[in-house]
């Protein structure tokens, strides 16, 4: 997509200020209409790797790692989640990345990380997303438990995200503080959509309704073969009935009830050294929990880890109506909360993370996005593999509707012309007083 913010400051557009001739209004303007046009999903631009710059290394996981990264026409910075794409053919599962991408096109939350554009190189399948600086919950808690009002302000949020995915037809599947990420103003957003699935039996989503893209968050296998589904998410947080593969979004909730505890105890008391001795505690275990809890909030989580999912708190006949009604959370204002109008109920005490550069080789973009593949084990066995393992145009193709924009790109772009427009126009006029 071409940049269209600074045509309005190229000297051209200042031609006519020696007149008094007012400046073209925003909406009859030129650049409106072809940003408009835009949005036409046939129209949309798309970025690449060439329009970032590769700022430092912020972690691994799963098929791929994630960069700091800044956009080049708008120095913004970004979370880049660079996906292998070898990795994913070799191991069956290039339909979890397009869950992923459209569980993320599908939201717009705010307690939700949104995903800005998705694109891809020869090699890898990029992800950008809003840079979060005040870190992830699992890092904080290692300073100690949290408040009560600071542990429920937060599980109000995760409250409304988790049932705004269930709404959008969307199991979440792997809540757990490393993937709560903290805001400096006192909020959250949920992030990494990778172990997200549809409801329906072969987990397929769709944001756009598009039957192309459908196809390919399903996953492959015989059609006549009814699916179980699979034991994801992380053990210590999985709820008894993921073991025996077969649950639905009753699974999300149990899996906020741990978070609550966590929240305040700063330990899970359901992981165990292993899956398997996850399991049996999850199964199993009695759930005593600290006297200093308070007994509205024991109540709360006690009753979201029901192992009968038909008695779960938010899993019966009202629904999450029960959650949002819970004594725990009678001084949340929902509609305040979800405004961000609410104040958090505790003292802002985030350092966030500086975002310092790491020393990046000079090339070509390809060439810098390999020195950080570098740094990754399975990334850098991948690397050393291209020879042997060449993505061939069969290969490629499984990729070929990846690339997106997201609406929330143009709308700021938008906003920004309309200032920009709006600041031209009334230096307009003030020069047209002077003639």
């Amino acid at each position: 997509m071409a940049a269209l913010v600074p045509r309005l400051l190229h000297k051209e557009a200042h031609a006519n200020f020696n007149h008094p001739v007012p400046a073209r209004r925003f909406l009859q303007s030129y650049e409106y209409q072809e940003l408009l046009d835009c949005i036409d999903e046939g129209k949309r631009g798309i970025v690449g790797i060439s329009d970032f710059d590769l700022f430092r290394f912020l972690g691994a996981g799963g098929f791929g790692m994630v960069l700091l990264a800044t956009k080049r026409d708008t120095k913004k910075l970004y979370a880049l989640k660079v996906i292998d794409k070898r990795i994913l053919i070799s191991q069956n599962q290039t339909h979890s990345i397009f869950r992923e991408k459209e569980a993320l096109a599908s939201v717009e939350h705010p307690f939700i990380v949104p995903l800005r554009f998705a694109f891809q190189t020869e090699d890898h399948l990029c992800f950008v997303l809003d840079f979060i600086p005040g870190g992830n919950m699992y890092a904080d808690l290692m300073r100690g438990p949290y408040t009560h009002a600071r542990a429920i302000f937060y599980a109000a949020q995760i409250v409304l995200a988790t049932h705004h995915l269930h709404e959008l037809g969307i199991l979440y599947r792997d809540l757990k503080p490393d993937n709560v990420l903290l805001m400096m103003d006192g909020y959250l957003k949920l992030a990494d959509m990778g172990a997200a699935r549809g409801m329906d039996e072969n987990g397929c989503i769709c944001s756009s309704g598009a039957n192309a893209v459908q196809d390919k968050t399903a996953k492959c296998g015989r059609p006549t073969l009814k699916r179980r589904m699979t034991i994801t998410g992380t053990h210590g947080y999985r709820a008894p009935e993921v073991y025996e593969r077969n649950y639905g979004i009753e699974a999300d909730w149990w899996n906020v009830g741990i978070l609550i505890i966590e929240m305040l105890t700063a330990e899970n008391p359901l992981r165990g050294e292993n899956r398997k001795e996850s399991e049996q505690m999850s199964k199993s275990k009695e759930l005593l929990l600290p006297s200093y809890i308070n007994p509205d909030v024991q109540d709360l989580a006690l009753r979201l880890l029901q192992r009968d999912r038909t008695t779960r708190c938010g899993c019966g006949e009202l629904g999450v109506t029960e959650i949002y009604e819970h004594p725990a959370f009678r001084d949340i204002k929902w509609e305040a909360l979800l405004s961000l109008e609410l104040k958090p109920p505790f003292e802002l005490d985030l350092e966030g993370l500086t975002p310092r550069g790491q020393p990046v080789p000079r090339g070509n973009d390809k060439n810098q996005l390999d020195h950080f593949c570098g740094m990754v084990d399975f990334m850098k066995t991948s690397l050393a593999g291209r020879a042997s393992f060449p993505l061939l145009a069969h290969d490629q193709q499984i990729f070929e509707d990846f690339d997106y924009t997201s609406n929330k790109v143009f709308e700021e772009e938008l906003r920004s012309l309309q200032e920009v427009s709006e600041e031209l126009e009334e230096y307009s006029f003030g020069v047209a007083g002077f003639c």
